[in-house]
This record gives structure tokens, C-alpha cells and sequence, in this order.
């Protein structure tokens, strides 16, 4: 899935999204999560993550985008929405629900695809 990454300033150049300063998102509502953060995203929550290394523990809801060259650590999310981007990396573990949209050229490891819930279809 290809999709542009881009938006187009007021002088109509183009810039990726990663590229734009923190106020920019957070005028657009988004918290803006930075190098060595760990969080969880709820309900209402839009975060963002440019640049660094973030963990990302449990989130219930709300709305995660990774860009840049960005690094996060995922485990147990069980709502909300995620978007990795660019050249983001993610290591992912115990999801059990919530939406993941990956775009190329981001890249997923994924550590375990919810070991329980496979026990439980084999019984």
C-alpha cells in the first residue's frame, strides 16, 4: 500500500511529515512523544512520534503515528489505532486488538502474535 507521507506548505512546497516541527502537530491536537517517553495512548489521544525511541505500553485507544527514522517498543495494545511510516521501526508484542496500518518502507518485528489466544483455539 503506497500513500503519500508528504503534506505541501503555504509556499507550496512539499515536506515530509516527519519534517515538520513539533508545533505544527501540536496545533493539530497531537501530543508529541519524544526519546526515552513511555506512554499510553487512550480514548481521545492523538500522539506522534518523530524522531528517538519510545515505548508504548498498553494503549486502550486513541491514535499512535511513527515517522522518521523513529524507533518505538509495543506491547499490549488493545485498542486504538497505529500508523508506522517512513523508515519507523517497531518491535511488537501481545497485541490483542486495535488497528495496525503499516506502510512501506516501515518495518514490524513481532515478538509473539498473542501466545494465549492460540492456546485457546487449540483446546
Amino acid at each position: 500500500m503506497s500513500r503519500s507521507t508528504e503534506t505541501r506548505l503555504d509556499s507550496g512546497k512539499q515536506v515530509p511529515y516527519s519534517r515538520l516541527p513539533e508545533y505544527c502537530w501540536e496545533k493539530s491536537g497531537y501530543l508529541v512523544a519524544h526519546d526515552g517517553d513511555v506512554i499510553s495512548p487512550k480514548d481521545g489521544e492523538n500522539w506522534v512520534c518523530l524522531s528517538g525511541h519510545v515505548t508504548v505500553r498498553n494503549q486502550t485507544g486513541g491514535y499512535f503515528r511513527a515517522h522518521g527514522e523513529s524507533r518505538q517498543t509495543v506491547s499490549g495494545q488493545r485498542g486504538g489505532k497505529w500508523h508506522a511510516n517512513d523508515k519507523s521501526r517497531q518491535t511488537v508484542s501481545g497485541q490483542k486488538g486495535g488497528k495496525w496500518l503499516a506502510y512501506i518502507p516501515s518495518r514490524q518485528t513481532i515478538l509473539d502474535r498473542g501466545k494465549e489466544d492460540l492456546d485457546e483455539k487449540k483446546s
